[in-house]
């Protein structure tokens, strides 16, 4: 609530749902419902079902009404020092201004920008499939992970906020990226992107890169197929970043370390909870999750 309440003091507008990433996991949780509701499923149920799948959306609204908050909070942005420990990190080699020259091949323009798109899929398509398969544990671990890196990276754009090269080093590349009708499909997704990230101050660290990792690894740990096909395209995402101009590469070691941490820190988080019901102080996120959990079993032994 105390987040809500300084976006709302930090805009110049009306609070209002992403205009598309919103929508798209509120459509999602809709359609999801449906289902359920023809499945047969009680009310009780529709409602447990939001409230698992409540995070996501609520992790969405909050950056997609961001706006203009971020530079309110903190004016002094620090492009100048993101691209000066990139150029330290490569002895003094700017990574985007050397990747500048592969901007020139339309063919790679749009496949990179294509991948960054994917990151949109990557959390849903996860979490679907552990909810859908009743991977609880591994549900609920990409749940609190999710959230976790969400409200830490919002707290980083504030801490550090930057435009990012497309902006701090627009003037320095040799080859617009969106020039020539051959990558006008790649040219179009990045207007999309450019609309439904109301915030431009999204940097440091690259929640791009920490949210789809968090799905992937999570995927590793318990549903190992997906993960084999989530790996090219989290591969893609991450080379995007630095590619398409929108982040430093800074940024996305942020990122990894962010989802490690995130990672690290979810399944203690998650046994906490579960001693909590175990003492009667709350309830069972899911019915069966005491039969599929091992600290349970280890955890009743004590008792």
């Amino acid at each position: 609530m105390a987040i809500l309440v300084v976006i709302a003091l930090g805009q110049r507008r009306d609070i209002h749902v992403n205009e598309v990433v919103g929508r798209h996991y509120i459509y999602f949780l809709l359609y999801l419902l449906i289902f359920l509701a023809l499945t047969g499923a009680g009310i009780p149920k529709l409602i447990k079902t939001i409230r698992h799948w409540i995070p996501i959306i609520i992790c969405t609204f909050v950056f997609g009404n961001l706006g203009d908050t971020v530079h309110r909070l903190n004016p002094y942005d620090q492009d100048y020092l993101l691209d000066k420990i990139d150029m330290a990190m490569f002895f003094r080699v700017n990574p985007s201004l050397w990747l500048d020259r592969y901007a020139m091949f339309p063919w790679l323009v749009t496949f990179m920008q294509s991948m960054y798109t994917t990151y949109y899929l990557v959390g849903p398509l996860t979490a679907a499939v552990l909810f859908f398969r009743r991977k609880w544990q591994g549900f609920r671990t990409f749940m609190v992970a999710w959230v976790l890196a969400s409200y830490v990276g919002f707290l980083g754009y504030v801490a550090v906020p930057a435009l990012g090269p497309r902006y701090y080093l627009v003037e320095q590349y040799q080859n617009h990226i969106d020039r020539g009708t051959e990558i006008s499909f790649a040219k179009e997704l990045r207007r999309v992107i450019d609309r439904w990230e109301t915030n431009k101050r999204d940097v440091f660290p690259s929640l791009h890169t920490a949210l789809a990792l968090i799905p992937l690894l999570v995927a590793f740990r318990y549903e190992r197929k997906l993960y084999y096909l989530l790996l090219p395209f989290v591969t893609g995402i991450l080379l995007s970043t630095v590619y398409c101009r929108y982040h430093y590469v800074v940024d996305v070691l942020a990122g990894i370390i962010l989802a490690g941490i995130a990672l690290w820190i979810a399944p203690k988080i998650n046994r906490w909870w579960e001693r909590m019901v175990l003492k009667g102080s709350f309830e069972p996120l899911f019915p069966d999750l005491s039969s599929r959990s091992p600290i349970w079993k280890r955890l009743s032994v004590k008792r």
